[in-house]
């Protein structure tokens, strides 16, 4: 049997998730507690919710120092 082991206790969330409502509303979450804490919430009214998208986040783009 193999057995996973942590490799890190930094936080881990690499998405963003969007938050799709039946009115055509968007709500946007930058971690996925929040975006799963709103679903659930939610999750009993009717044509309320429709779908969660998971959206990779963009990484800063580091300027360049050399030539060009």
């Amino acid at each position: 049997m193999k057995i996973f082991a942590q490799t890190s206790n930094e936080p881990y969330d690499r998405h963003n998730y969007r938050l799709y409502l039946k009115n055509g509303n968007v709500l946007n979450f930058d971690n996925y507690e929040e975006a799963q804490s709103y679903w659930f919430n939610y999750s009993q009214v009717p044509d309320y919710l429709d779908l969660i998208e998971v959206l990779d986040k963009r990484k800063e783009k580091v300027k360049s120092k050399g030539f060009g």
